[in-house]
């Protein structure tokens, strides 16, 4: 009995690793801007519903374009990018090479990195 159970989860555990790794995506350094001196637009849903997104197909590579005419009620902030050691935080991330910046009026300075 022990074993047709150890069988059973073994199999459900590859099974389930394997569709996990499907949905899975990839995102690295080209999908969004890197270069020092790039300006890229973050769109935050400030709605806490969330938004439905419809992925397409399965398979890839898949591209989706999210702006404020899909999905209003949200806030741009714009943001920079800079070389960490030219803001005032480059102490506390040493090993950071690229920062995001964005100045705001009501919030403040924000740097991401």
């Amino acid at each position: 009995m022990t074993k047709r159970y150890t069988i059973l989860f073994s199999l459900f555990f590859a099974i389930s690793m394997f569709t996990t790794g499907i949905a899975q995506i990839t995102i690295d350094i080209n999908e969004y801007p890197h270069a020092f001196g790039d300006q890229f637009h973050f769109y935050e849903v400030s709605d806490s519903t969330g938004i439905s997104v419809n992925v397409g197909t399965p398979g890839g590579p898949q591209t989706w374009t999210f702006n404020t005419t899909d999905y209003p009620g949200g806030t741009t902030t714009d943001f920079l990018v800079v070389d960490p050691a030219t803001t005032p935080f480059s102490n506390d991330f040493p090993t950071s090479d690229h920062s995001w910046f964005s100045a705001d009026s009501v919030t403040g300075d924000e740097y991401i990195f």
